[in-house]
């Protein structure tokens, strides 16, 4: 067996450096590099898209549409709409609904030009000419308005036209549509007297709207086999400005 010899002072040194030497440079900086945080994420701002300009909106006929009315029922368009120029104003046809003519009751899509620059205008009395008589107009409905490229204001409506009584055939033929006039703003401040003593031969009786800031008149007699929508619009032809018609549309069967 040998013996041991202590080691000298000068080794015990070298071999001290020697192991601080291997934790500096390898366990060292593992240590640190794992108790660094993680960098933090980056957010970048996301570009922000706007909605460029908007494509215009054209009504059928090609004009600029103002506003509509987008509970309004729609009805395929006629192949050539039907336009009549009298009186300062211009009317077109633009689409008739049969599905319901059996019945006696028919739908048309109809508009004008404005007669003033009031938007308040309206169709007054029409009708619709049939082989089983007249049909009056019941029923407007605002379609839209619209404007064309002469800057000219248009008001295009849904019209219902109802016969007084039931048809006795299956498909009445149309024979003419007549727009006998338009009507304007109303009056502030209707003379209700004035037109009752207008309407006295026709048998309509009317009375004065008393509600505080409201004023008009209401139809509260008429004469038998007259309904009230007619009534009504007879009073208001003469409560409201008019301009008067009458334009007449030609329908071939």
């Amino acid at each position: 067996m040998f013996a041991r010899k202590p080691l000298s002072w000068l080794t015990l040194i070298l071999l001290l450096a020697t192991i601080i030497g291997v934790v500096y440079f390898f366990v060292y900086p593992q240590k640190m590099a794992s108790a660094v945080p993680n960098p933090p994420t980056l957010l970048t701002a996301q570009p922000t898209v706007e909605a460029g300009p908007q494509p215009t909106r054209l009504s059928p006929n090609g004009t600029t549409v103002i506003l509509e009315n987008p509970d309004a029922p729609k009805m395929p368009p006629l192949s050539m709409p039907l336009e009549v120029h009298q009186f300062g104003v211009t009317v077109r046809l633009e689409a008739l609904d049969l599905q319901e003519i059996a019945h006696g009751r028919v739908h048309a899509q109809v508009c004008f030009t404005l007669p003033s620059s009031s938007m308040d205008w309206s169709f007054g009395e029409s009708w619709l000419e049939t082989t089983m008589g007249k049909w009056p107009l019941i029923q407007g409905e605002l379609l839209r308005y619209e404007k064309d490229a002469g800057g000219v204001m248009w008001r295009c409506d849904t019209l219902t036209f109802e016969a007084p009584d039931k048809p006795r055939i299956a498909k009445p033929m149309l024979q003419r549509l007549v727009i006998a006039a338009l009507s304007g703003p109303s009056l502030a401040k209707p003379d209700c007297s004035a037109v009752q003593k207008a309407l006295a031969s026709e048998g309509i009786q009317l009375a004065p709207i008393e509600e505080e800031g409201v004023g008009g008149c209401r139809v509260v007699g008429k004469p038998k086999g007259m309904s009230q929508e007619e009534a009504e619009r007879r009073v208001a032809s003469l409560l409201m400005p008019q301009q008067q018609g009458p334009w007449v549309f030609t329908l071939k069967p």
